[in-house]
């Protein structure tokens, strides 16, 4: 993420590029898929070192996300109807629902349909 961050300065356009990084792995099923959004369901059954880790990825994610939207408030390119906070969250929620919809569906369009809906809400 913070790799991503130095490169690309336009707050939609990070975010547009993470999504597109998680694009080519869900379209392509000899690519990674985010395991810690595969190991999230099983929390409660995992030792407590992984969903540790799991947990922190998550609010590792989220604060990023949030981070992005706060810039893109700044910079007039977000508009946001709650917290930067709980919108990253709901925003990291569409993310993980869509991987795991297009996974369901056998449809990676299903991907890119969802979190393009999700930036629209949030662009002004």
């Amino acid at each position: 993420m913070a790799a991503i961050a130095h490169d690309i300065p336009e707050p939609a356009e990070l975010l547009q590029a993470y999504f597109g990084y998680w694009t080519q792995c869900v379209g392509d099923s000899t690519k990674p898929f985010c395991v810690c959004a595969l190991l999230a369901g099983e929390a409660p059954t995992l030792p407590t070192e992984v969903a540790t880790e799991v947990r922190a990825y998550f609010r590792s994610l989220a604060s990023w996300f949030a981070a992005a939207l706060e810039r893109g408030v700044v910079e007039g390119v977000f508009v946001l109807r709650d917290s930067a906070q709980d919108e990253a969250e709901a925003l990291m929620a569409m993310f993980h629902g869509a991987m795991l919809s297009a996974r369901a569906y056998d449809d990676p369009k299903i991907f890119g349909v969802i979190l393009a809906s999700a930036l629209r809400r949030l662009t002004v």
